[in-house]
This record gives C-alpha cells, structure tokens and sequence, in this order.
C-alpha cells in the first residue's frame, strides 16, 4: 500500500493513491507543538543557502512547494543549486524524479556545482583523484528521469522506500507532465487535485519535502508578463493546494539594462507564515563556479560572457555597460 500498514490498520477509508489515517494519528504531533518539542526547521524551515530568498522563503519538512517559469528560464538549474546549497550546509540528502534529463548529465550538473567548477575541469578533479563522487552518492538518489514517466503509485513508492532506507529529506519532481495519469482519470483537474493531495499526505507522514516543478500554458503574453501558479497546464489547484509557490523569470533579450546572470525569484504562495512571506528577490548566475550569489560577481571579461543556452550550448555574449 502506498500510505503504510500504520494507515492501513487505522482505516479502512480509501484516498486517491491508497489509504490515508486517521485525525487521531496526529494526536503526538500536536502535545509536542504545545509543549515546544518540534525542532525549529520543521516550523520556520531550512535555509536555501541565500541569506535574501531565506527572508521570504525557507524550505520546511513535510510541505510541498511548486514552481513555474517559462521554459528556459532556469527552473531546474536554480533547484539544484538549492539543492546542493542544502545537502552541503543541512547534510539534506534528496530523491531525484528528473524526467527531461538523463541520470548523467544530471550528476555532472551536481558536481559542477559541488565543485564550484565548469563541466570542462571535472575530469582534471578526477585524475587528481578529488572528484567528491562519494557525497554525491551519499546525497542525491535516482526515483525516476531519463524521460520515462511514472505513474503516482510508483513515483511515491520510489520515494518511500529512499525515505526509510536512504533517509532522504526531499524530493524533486521535474516536470509534472510526466506522471502518468491512471486509466480511470479523465479529468486532469481532479486527477492534478487527487495527486496534490497524495503529495502532501506522503510529505506530512515522511516529513519529507515535495518540490514540484509544473510547466505554464504556452502564452505570448509571457513576452512582458510572468506567468502566475495558475497559468500552470492542468488546474488551479497548483495555486490552491500548494504549500509554497514560487515563480522564477529571467530576461533573454540582450540590452543595457538587462543583466542576462539576473534570475527572478517571486514567492507568490505562503501558507505557512513561519517559513516566508510574498515578495520578490534576485539571486545571479556565476558562470565558472555554476551557482548563483545575492550579489552580481564580475566571473568574465566586460567583452566576453560566457552564458548557457537552452539547448546547452556555450554562447559568447557582449555584455557592454551591464558589467
């Protein structure tokens, strides 16, 4: 069963994705919130590892975050720098459920950042024999990717089975769009519905962290207007069942103005208090380490950038007065 025998021999009342428990099951919870037992992280939550997101967002055990941007904009590849920002500085370890990316070129993202290096000098680490596989190991787990897609059984029995025996704090599903509806689902609004709710059950009973990453419509409005959690293919529910939503933007066009590292992170959904609040900040990209710092940090010639394109491309950008 996907909820556990505990759930099941408290109830016979089935959920969308097996059986759920009982109000009761809560009862511990509850005298340890009063009696101030419940460690700090799991109210006001975990660091992201930047001082400025932290004030408006913080990553809090058993909830379930959703993030949306246009494509290209960055999405995956700031979640990883979180990621590893967390693993390095909590010790969180995490599942990884990466549809659109192959196992590979997922952990040499990680040890890029890991490393603070471009992919170009890994292999030197690894003829000097410094190349820090065994954290990577010890902290990142495959649950699914390489563009086979999964059913919600499967995606959450996966993750359980890293919960208990690799002792994961989080999971990343990226994107939702892969996760197979059952055949009996013929209304992506209730199956969307059914599915939140099954990741939040999973979260709240495993106190493991859900990071969902859900792809807008497709919209020529986006141009000079960044989409909302409702834009999201599927339903509304992305916005109303979510614990925290989270928009990322970032400018394409090359201008005076504009300064191509600037990625835009807008917390657009607060549930819990404790951990954010609405509002926006900026973190920028740092070409050779591969992360992002709260600050613009010169890592180029004011002729040369250096920049990532959406197909993986190293392009050479003029970046001119933005320097």
């Amino acid at each position: 069963e996907v909820w556990g025998e505990k759930y099941n021999e408290a109830s016979g009342m089935d959920g969308p994705f097996g059986r759920v428990g009982l109000p009761s099951d809560g009862k511990q919870r509850i005298m340890d919130l009063l009696m101030n037992k419940v460690p700090q992280e799991w109210i006001s939550g975990a660091s992201t590892g930047w001082s400025n997101l932290d004030d408006l967002y913080r990553v809090v055990p058993g909830e379930l975050t959703v993030i949306t941007g246009t494509p290209g904009s960055g999405k995956t590849e700031w979640l990883l720098a979180m990621l590893v920002n967390m693993a390095e500085e909590k010790d969180w370890r995490f599942g990884l459920c990466c549809f659109e990316a192959p196992l590979d070129v997922l952990l040499i993202q990680l040890l890029e950042k890991r490393h603070r290096v471009h992919e170009s000098e890994l292999a030197e680490l690894h003829r000097n024999g410094i190349l820090d596989l065994d954290w990577l190991y010890a902290h990142f787990h495959a649950i699914g990717g390489s563009f086979v897609t999964l059913t919600p059984q499967d995606l959450i029995t996966r993750a359980r089975f890293l919960v208990e025996k690799q002792g994961i704090n989080a999971i990343l599903i990226d994107p939702y769009n892969y996760i197979d509806w059952p055949a009996d689902f013929m209304n992506e609004t209730q199956f969307v519905s059914d599915l939140l709710t099954a990741l939040q059950q999973f979260g709240k009973e495993t106190m493991c962290h859900i990071f969902l990453i859900a792809h807008p419509t497709k919209s020529n409005a986006w141009t000079n207007k960044l989409p909302t959690l409702y834009d999201i293919a599927g339903s509304a529910n992305f916005f109303n069942k979510c614990d925290m939503g989270i928009v990322i933007h970032r400018e394409r066009k090359l201008s005076p103005d504009v300064d191509l590292r600037e990625l835009k992170i807008q917390v657009c959904k607060v549930r819990n208090r404790d951990a954010g609040q609405l509002g926006t900040t900026s973190l920028y990209y740092h070409w050779r380490t591969r992360r992002y710092n709260t600050t613009p940090v010169d890592n180029w010639s004011t002729s040369e950038a250096p920049m990532t394109s959406d197909n993986g491309i190293i392009q050479k950008l003029d970046f001119g007065a933005t320097q």
